[in-house]
């Protein structure tokens, strides 16, 4: 009887990864592209925010798919390649990330949003480049045992956190200093909150993975 080929959960944890990626790019491509629109004498579309939404939703869809695979492995698998506890987390803050970049275009349409500010467009490129570096973090936690360039993988997340943490206090300031009106502020208050959530989920799934070496020192 041939013998059951293991399931992979590192590669798992990449494709997770991947979507948090997809999904940034997404919402910083709507965000470039009505900055655009708004700077030619035009307005966001409701529909044309719910069209992003949706089609930003499937990936979202896809990464739970993923996550729903990787939990029905560890259900019934009696061994596993790190903990189960550890598997379980770091699944659950992987996919927390495309849920929180998903979060935003939400608030985008929840406050009804008409302006694309430059600290949006700001805030979000910090998105962008924190999901690729925990992209980049997941590639090289497939081979944590051998890999001595993990580590700065995790650093280069952190700094992209603390990059975003700074963004996120400048933007709010400006925002609320010169404000066209307290209703934009709000809401462009709501959308900055959002995309400062997906840094600090970023930064919260790369400590999973440091404790994971810790642990395998």
């Amino acid at each position: 009887m041939p013998r059951k080929e293991k399931f992979d959960y590192f590669q798992g944890f990449v494709e997770i990864s991947a979507y948090g990626v997809q999904r940034a790019e997404a919402l910083r491509d709507f965000f470039e592209d009505h900055r655009k629109i708004i700077e030619e004498g035009g307005s966001i579309d409701v529909d044309q925010v719910l069209e992003c939404y949706e089609r930003g939703h499937k990936i979202e869809t896809e990464s739970d798919e993923v996550a729903h695979e990787i939990v029905e492995h560890l259900s019934t698998e009696f061994i596993t390649p790190i903990e189960r506890e550890d598997i379980q987390e770091l699944v659950g803050e992987l996919d927390g990330i495309v849920d929180a970049v998903d979060e935003v275009l939400q608030h985008v349409y929840m406050y009804n949003v008409t302006n694309i500010r430059p600290e949006g467009l700001e805030m979000c490129d910090i998105v962008v480049r924190t999901t690729k570096a925990v992209n980049k973090t997941c590639e090289k936690f497939t081979y944590f045992k051998k890999s001595h360039s993990i580590k700065d993988c995790i650093i280069d997340v952190n700094s992209c956190e603390e990059e975003g943490d700074r963004c996120y206090i400048d933007a709010m300031h400006r925002v609320f200093a010169t404000p066209e009106s307290s209703l934009e502020a709000f809401a462009w208050g709501r959308v900055l909150t959002s995309m400062e959530k997906c840094c600090d989920t970023c930064e919260h799934a790369v400590e999973i993975m440091n404790m994971v070496l810790m642990k395998n020192l």
